[in-house]
C-alpha cells in the first residue's frame, strides 16, 4: 500500500522558500519522505503543491510538527500549509 501526502503551501515568496525546501532533502529521506513533485500555481506563484510518498504517515506527521515548531517554516516564509494524507486503495 502506498501512502501519499499532498500539501498546499501558501508562501510569502516562492523564490525564498524553494532553496530552503530543497536544502532539507536529507532530512526528508531519513524520515521516509520521498518527493514525487513540487508544483507552482500559475494563478498565484506564491502557492505551491508538494506530492510526496511517505513510508509511515505517523512519522511524517511528527516530522511536519517538528519543522513547524522549529521555526523553519517561518524562516522560509511559509504563511500556511494544508497537508493531506492519502492511502492508495486500488
Amino acid at each position: 500500500m502506498t501512502n501519499i501526502m499532498v500539501s498546499k503551501i501558501t508562501l510569502k515568496d516562492y523564490n525564498v522558500w524553494r532553496p530552503m525546501f530543497d536544502g532539507n532533502k536529507d532530512m526528508q529521506t531519513e524520515n521516509g519522505m520521498h518527493i514525487k513533485g513540487v508544483y507552482q500555481s500559475k494563478q498565484d506563484p506564491n502557492t505551491a503543491f508538494i506530492v510526496m510518498e511517505v513510508e509511515d504517515i505517523a512519522r511524517a506527521q511528527e516530522v511536519l510538527k517538528k519543522v513547524k515548531e522549529s521555526g523553519l517554516q517561518d524562516k522560509a516564509g511559509v504563511i500556511s500549509t494544508e497537508p493531506t494524507m492519502c492511502t492508495d486503495v486500488t
